[in-house]
Formats: structure tokens, sequence, C-alpha cells
């Protein structure tokens, strides 16, 4: 609604945003107004507005509970005999305790005339004053928190003004109160395992052409990276032993003669024009003879025609594997849960229990060894590439690595994720995934595909190798690793003690902590098996922590 007004006014606001999540709405300085910035609060305090006012023992009107059902433009300028019907208040999506708290207050006031103006007006005022106290609130709390306990003067972190969401606000104070300087290594734009720019097409054209004609093609892939010529080009891919160099163009950015000769002053995406385009490329091709025996130019839409008519070309490109350097955000892939049975009776030697991990997170992170400073980068030659890891034991390297890797034939629980079409999946078998793209329960079916069939490429840290391989997992290629020597068990260890402590001093003692001697027991505990520190005149509740 904001930004529509804004636009209408002719005002075109830059936006931080994924999809239509909004984080940032900025409105830039003009001759009427200083700049002015939107974000959702949401963001930084995910709780509802009915939960605000107990949660900071806010001084203000509760919130109110409102008709939403009945706004609408036959009650506008009325004012009705009574309140209008439960329904209206959405009193069906009410939890059992709020039903409780609603019939009492509806009873007492279900007489009173209702204006649908003025309870509106009342209702948004009341929104807003609850949000901007609450917020008011929890900044003050976050500052004290945040604020450098070494440096005296200093102030926190002001969530308002400092950060878009409550992650990057704690990611702000461990950076600032528990980071050591020159500790954890500043991951380079474009990754530690750079090499030149080359398009998919090209490398599954260049792997094609070697396979078929028994070349070793240098590429943008290879251990020396792509072949220079006279110092400054390169070429896309070199066959040393036939002096032949091979070069992929793009229809696009190389302004194809078969789709822009006759337009000399169309201008192409990279700002030129097409004659220009041409005549640079010209000049090029010109130097690398001037070097290299063979220069072989192969067009893009070249390529795609020889793939329509040659079956063995296109089956060559899509086994294509990809072993070029490793992207780090290709490690991350979040996780996926299913049931194992959908529907269970318990008999009277089985019950049905479930458990519960208390903060699982914090606690894995606290403990857990993190890689520090740089990693060494490891690419294998291709000759040795080949490997046959059945055991953790085998993996050379403590850090992230990319190899082929073949899943067990069967598996209850599967350990390696991989992703196809946008889909997180844990499959026993590539091809049948892509087979099945929809999923399927196929009791009689049996997966006949081969090793290279059923595995993938995957780009994953060694501790998860090594559970997979534990797991009846296979790698039978290796081809690239980040080696990180130095390791801090932790790194993250104070600053999830810090925070667990206020958790816990805000929860209290836990109820079958009814004395002085238990709780000097649990205090002592928790400093000694998690290095928290619990103060005693501090363990009192506290809803907002």
């Amino acid at each position: 609604m904001v930004f529509r007004e804004i636009f209408a006014a002719g005002i075109v606001p830059s936006m931080i945003r994924r999809g239509n999540k909004l984080y940032e709405m900025k409105v830039p300085r003009n001759n009427k107004c200083n700049e002015v910035i939107f974000r959702d609060s949401y963001n930084i305090c995910p709780v509802g507005l009915g939960q605000l006012v107990g949660a900071f023992d806010l001084q203000i009107k509760e919130k109110q509970f409102f008709p939403h059902l009945a706004n609408n433009p036959s009650n506008y300028d009325k004012t009705l005999p009574n309140l209008p019907q439960k329904s209206d208040y959405l009193y069906g999506g009410m939890l059992p305790e709020k039903q409780k708290t609603f019939d009492k207050w509806y009873t007492q006031e279900c007489h009173q005339p209702f204006c649908l103006n003025e309870a509106l007006a009342e209702y948004c005022l009341n929104d807003v004053e609850i949000l901007t106290e609450a917020l008011l609130a929890f900044r003050s709390k976050f500052l004290e928190i945040s604020r450098p306990k070494q440096t005296t003067g200093s102030i926190g972190i002001d969530i308002i003004r400092d950060t878009m969401t409550i992650a990057s606000a704690c990611m702000k104070h461990f950076r600032l109160n528990h980071l050591k300087p020159d500790h954890l290594g500043i991951v380079p734009e474009k990754g530690y395992d750079t090499c030149d720019n080359q398009s998919t097409l090209a490398m599954k054209y260049l792997d094609w052409y070697a396979e078929k004609n028994s070349v070793v093609i240098q590429t943008a892939h290879s251990e020396e990276g792509e072949y220079k010529v006279a110092g400054r080009f390169k070429v896309d891919g070199y066959i040393k032993s036939e002096d032949r160099a091979i070069e992929v163009n793009g229809c696009v950015w190389h302004a194809c003669p078969k789709h822009y000769g006759d337009r000399p002053d169309f201008i192409l995406p990279s700002g030129k024009t097409v004659e220009v385009i041409q005549k640079e490329n010209k000049e090029r091709i010109q130097i690398l003879k001037q070097h290299i025996r063979h220069v072989d130019i192969v067009w893009e839409c070249e390529i795609k025609d020889l793939l329509r008519r040659d079956r063995k070309m296109k089956k060559s490109f899509s086994n294509y594997i990809d072993k070029g350097p490793i992207k780090l955000r290709d490690c991350f892939f979040g996780g996926r849960t299913g049931p194992f049975s959908l529907h269970y009776e318990a008999d009277d030697q089985h019950d049905i229990t479930y458990l519960d991990f208390n903060s699982l997170y914090p606690s894995t992170i606290a403990t857990t060894a993190f890689p520090v400073g740089h990693p060494k980068v490891i690419i294998i030659p291709s000759n040795e590439q080949k490997v046959n890891w059945y055991n953790s034991s085998h993996i050379p390297v403590k850090g992230i690595l990319k190899v082929f890797i073949i899943p067990p034939q069967h598996s209850d629980i599967p350990v390696m994720p991989v992703k196809f079409d946008d889909r997180l999946l844990f499959p026993l078998c590539r091809q049948c995934s892509l087979d099945f793209p929809r999923g399927a329960t196929l009791h009689e079916y049996n997966c006949t595909h081969n090793d290279e069939k059923r595995g993938w490429v995957s780009t994953c840290t060694s501790i998860e190798l090594a559970e997979a391989l534990d797991n009846g997992y296979r790698v039978i290629k290796y081809f690239r690793a980040l080696h990180y020597d130095k390791w801090d068990s932790e790194l993250f260890k104070e600053y999830v003690a810090e925070f667990m402590s206020m958790k816990i001093h805000s929860s209290g003692f836990p109820k079958q902590i009814d004395n002085q001697e238990k709780e000097d027991e649990f205090i002592m505990e928790c400093k000694k098996r998690f290095g928290i520190k619990i103060e005693r005149e501090k363990m009192m509740p506290d809803k907002a922590m």
C-alpha cells in the first residue's frame, strides 16, 4: 500500500527484497523531504502484536478484539445497537485459551453499541502504539546486551537503525563482541577456487570433443586454467598434441554472422554494435593464428544444431560431469522431513512417544569445530581423479570436497542431499529421480541403473562425507578440495553461552528444582558442562527473552 502511493507520486524507491518478502524500502532525498527508510519490524521482532504487551511488560492497553468480518462498506458511518456476532471476530480460529478470554470479554460487552468508524480508528491506533512501545523496549534490551563490555562509554547495536533482521542483529553482536581479529577468513567474491569464465555449453562441447577424438584439452577447469596466447589472449580449449585452439563463441556475445550479419548497427547486451564486436573478433582470431597452427571457431547455434542430429552427442551432454571450481553455496541444502509410518496403532506392548531436542542448533554450534583462516585449494589432475573410497578414513582432507558419489542400493535414512530441477532430494539413484519427477510409489519396482547413472557430483563438507561413507556411500571420483589446516572448536562457545544464560535466567529454575541445594547443583552443572554462567538473583521469568 505504501509503495503504491509512493510510486503513484512519481517516486521510485530502492528496495531490498526476496520475492515478495520486503526487507527495506528507501525513498531518496528530494527537495521536499529527507531520505525516508521503511523496514518490516516483523523481521526484527517476529512476535504477534497480541503477545507483545505481556512479553515486554508494557504499561499500555492490551491488543483489542476486532470484528474483521464486519469491516465492510455496509457498516460504514453506522452505529449498531450491539456488538457484531462472535464469528465476525474469527472466533473459530482462536486458540482455546484465547477463546476463554474472548468469551469473558464478549459476555460483558456484547450489549454495547458498536460504531465501526470509531472502533477501527481505536484498533489501528492501539496496534501502532503497541508496536512502537515494544520495538523501543526491545531496542533498549538489545543495546544493553550488545554493548561492548571491555570499552567504557560505548553503546551497543541499535536494531532499528543498524539491522534489518534479528539474525543480522545477532551476527553483528557476534562480530562486535566475540569474534577475534584476523580469525575468520573473508571469502573472495568469486570463491577461493577461481578460474576463467566459461559457459556450461562450451565445457560440455569440449568434454564431448575430447572424448570423441581421444585428446586432452586444456580448459578453464584444468589445473593450469585456459591456455594463454601472446600473454593476454586466452582460448576456450587448447590441444597441445595438435597445437590446436578451439573457440566456442556465444551467438549474442560474439555477434554470430548467421544471426546478426545484416544488422551492423544493432546494439548487443555488451553495449557494443555488431560491427564493432565482429571487428574485434576478427583481429583477435588473426593474432591467435599467428601463434597457434590450427584455430577452430565453433558457434553456439552450430552446437545446438549438432545436438538435434547427433544422439550420441546429446547423451554425452546429458551425462556431463561438472569438474569445475568449488562454489561454497553448493554445500548448502537445508533439509527435508519425511514420515516412516503415516499411521500406527499401539498395542499393549508399545507406547507412542516423542523426543524433543532442547536448543539443538545452539548446542551443536557451541561444541562443533569450525574452519578458520583461509584454505588451501587442491585440484586433482585428470589421471588421478579415479578413487575408491568406502569409509571415512579414506578422506584425505579436512574441509570441502567436490566428488562423484555413489549412494547405497538400500538405506532407510539417506545421508547425501542433491537438487534436481530445484527439488531437494535424498535419493538412492539420480536417474530414477529424473525419471519420476513427481515421485512414485511402485512396490514392484527395482532400480537397474549402473553406478554412473545412480551417482552424482556432490560438493560437500568432509564431515558430511565421512558420515555418508560410513553409511554405505562410495566415492569413485575426486575432483577438487578446499583444505583447512586450522580449526576452532570454541568459535561460538562464548556467544552461545551468553544467550543461553539469558534464556535460562528468563525461564527461572525448573519446577523440579525446589530447594537451594538443587539450585546450587543446577548452577554448577551449567558452568561445568556447558560453560554457562548462571546468577541466582537473575533467575526470574521474563517473557521477552
